[in-house]
């Protein structure tokens, strides 16, 4: 069981980091469209993960299983996909930091562009590039990261199970 739990999260975490590679190699972040785009495909790679572990799971329990090891294995899921994503996510940061550089200077922007932000003061600006910066480090990324990747898996580990796990009925 933990194999198949190791297997499928570290193929799901290599998919997503495919996807943010690609997205930021490739300066995607400039388009809403790719921006949603990349959202929806890696949503869609932790969806089907979990779907194909908990199917796995069923069969390796002679075709039973219960709410709560549905539960389990998208968090089991989540928590793998989420440690190798920020695994590659640190491996950027520190072989290919230009990539990252490019995408908070558009962050910066796009928040300077803001009408609503044009009047803010000195030290407020500095506080929110602090912010900005901070999303763009290893350390400011594993929170979101594994959080991002906890909600999803756990919610489609909801829905999967509803369709999936084994209803005991009284005889």
């Amino acid at each position: 069981m933990n194999k198949i739990y190791i297997g499928i999260g570290g193929v799901c975490g290599l998919l997503t980091s495919f996807f943010l590679y690609y997205y930021l190699n490739n300066e995607l972040y400039h388009s809403k469209q790719h921006n949603l785009l990349y959202r929806v495909s890696s949503v869609s790679v932790l969806f089907v993960s979990v779907l194909f572990a908990i199917i796995a799971a069923k069969k390796l329990n002679g075709n039973r299983i219960s709410f709560m090891r549905c539960m389990f294995t998208g968090f089991v899921i989540s928590l793998i996909s989420g440690l190798v994503n920020f695994g590659f996510f640190t491996g950027i940061y520190f072989a290919k930091p230009e990539i990252l550089n490019k995408a908070e200077q558009v962050s910066i922007s796009q928040y300077l562009s803001m009408p609503e932000n044009k009047d803010k003061s000195e030290k407020e600006l500095r506080d929110v590039k602090r912010q900005i910066h901070s999303q763009f480090t290893p350390g400011g990324s594993l929170l979101p990261t594994v959080f991002a990747s906890f909600a999803t898996c756990m919610i489609a580990a909801i829905f999967i199970s509803a369709f999936v796990y084994t209803r005991s009925y009284p005889q």
